[in-house]
């Protein structure tokens, strides 16, 4: 498997990625590939949960919930494709996929299994962000509901639970939220699991979602 060229790595401390806090799925059997995005991912701020292969990322799913799978598409005991296809339908998160070059025929065919970006190998810092970004946005993009449907939902929150959800929407952590708020991190950690609850939404790229959908 390919390398990420890790002299890149340091650059990234300052990222306005950063603040989105994501919790990111990383699949692939190259161990040297799989710890360099976790890596570059964790200096990003985000938390980047490796997994050897398909069957291990496939049982804790449910539990780990995550805003964003990134997959290779080779792997001997399941390949990626296999993994797009067991997931349960729609896919809750944007995929991305990871190809060595030359594999054109079945990256397409990922994409129309529901990945929504890729990334061949040797995997670079710069384009990895990049890539992740659009993924996210394509994602969202896809997935606005009908905005009559998001704004009858966001009516449902308090004055002070709305504001709290414009401000993560925004990408920040409940830290940052608070700060801005002048409330307490805790405060901000009840509003959010109150948020979430009500909106029917299982994470912060859910939030984003209902609330782009909701301005049509």
């Amino acid at each position: 498997g390919g390398r990420l060229r890790q002299r890149h790595l340091p650059r990234f401390r300052g990222s306005s990625m950063k603040t989105q806090n994501l919790t990111i799925a990383v699949v692939d059997d190259d161990i040297a590939v799989r710890d360099a995005v976790v890596t570059l991912l964790s200096l990003e701020g985000h938390r980047a949960i490796p997994f050897e292969g398909g069957p291990a990322f496939l049982a804790t799913v449910d539990r780990l919930q995550p805003d964003v799978l990134l997959l290779d598409l080779q792997m001997p005991e399941m390949t990626g494709l296999e993994l797009l296809e067991a997931l349960p339908k729609p896919v809750a998160f944007p995929c991305i996929m990871i190809s060595a070059h030359g594999e054109i025929s079945s990256a397409v065919q990922a994409i129309k299994n529901g990945a929504m970006e890729f990334l061949e190998k040797p995997v670079d810092p710069d384009h990895l962000l990049e890539v992740l970004q659009n993924a996210l946005l394509s994602f969202a993009e896809q997935n606005a509901g009908d905005p009559a449907f998001a704004a009858q939902k966001l009516e449902a929150l308090t004055e002070r639970e709305n504001e709290v959800a414009r401000v993560l929407a925004t990408g920040a952590t409940n830290k940052e939220t608070a700060r801005q708020l002048d409330l307490s991190p805790r405060t901000v950690e009840t509003h959010r699991a109150h948020i979430f609850q009500k909106l029917g939404v299982r994470n912060i790229a859910g939030l984003i979602r209902l609330m782009q959908s909701s301005t049509g």
